[in-house]
């Protein structure tokens, strides 16, 4: 989704937005994407078979994944809740919704009706490329930005 600007929006002049896009375009595309550079780090330690790796100024650890040891199905729950191992309330303390399934079965005007917004989150900061650059755009960006960084040198 592209991102238009209001023509009577206050729009402030952030440089920064540039290194912040280059960045993120870097890490999608050559960092995480799966033939990424974590997707191969990842493949040499499983065929090495070790847990660790280390680079000169970097050590790395494979871990299972947070909830690794599964989810529990909503059905099983309200067995639970059937059996009277908990009441209603544990019941509805215990699950959450996922939006994306309920769109097969509610229009989207009532999902948004019953939806409580987030009160205490940052906003998230989309950016967007204004046109698809090239490597060697991205490169020069990142240089520049680099460069303006307050970095001390050693």
């Amino acid at each position: 989704m592209a991102i238009q600007i209001p023509a009577d929006a206050k729009v402030a002049r952030l440089s920064n937005l540039t290194i912040i896009r280059v960045v993120k375009t870097l890490n999608d595309k050559l960092i995480e994407g799966k033939d990424g550079l974590v997707a191969r780090a990842k493949k040499i330690m499983r065929e090495k078979g070790v847990e660790f790796a280390q680079s000169d100024l970097v050590v790395a650890a494979l871990r299972p994944p947070s909830g690794a040891k599964g989810f529990i199905p909503p059905s099983a729950l309200f067995n639970k809740y059937l059996e009277g191992k908990l009441t209603h309330s544990q019941f509805l303390a215990c699950v959450t919704v996922r939006k994306e399934p309920l769109e097969q079965f509610l229009p989207g005007a009532e999902i948004d009706a019953i939806t409580v917004p987030y009160l205490d989150r940052e906003p998230s900061l989309y950016t967007e490329f204004r046109d698809e650059p090239n490597i060697d755009d991205l490169a020069t960006a990142i240089a520049g930005g680099l460069a303006s960084l307050p970095i001390k040198p050693s």
